[in-house]
């Protein structure tokens, strides 16, 4: 799933989820993952679990891959323009 189109650099891969029964507005959590330089995507299995364990407590998530990771367009800058 495309999330966005930032400042023209491209488009971010990303998922949101929102726990099942409830209905908007609930409270929202943004999870970032590990640095893509040592191997973080938004499917890290700590992102995923804070991710579940987030939903079961009535939590909607987004994650999402920077820039260059997994599907998303564009390449790391160092920091830079992240």
């Amino acid at each position: 799933m495309v999330i966005d189109r930032i400042m023209g650099k491209g488009d971010l891969e990303g998922g949101i989820a929102t726990p099942e029964g409830l209905t908007p507005p609930f409270q929202g959590a943004v999870l970032c993952h590990p640095h893509p330089a040592l191997g973080g995507n938004m499917e890290n299995p700590v992102i995923m679990a804070l991710a579940r364990s987030l939903d079961g407590a009535g939590i909607a998530t987004i994650r999402f891959n920077f820039r260059g990771v997994g599907d998303s367009q564009g390449t790391f800058s160092q920091g830079t323009e992240e």
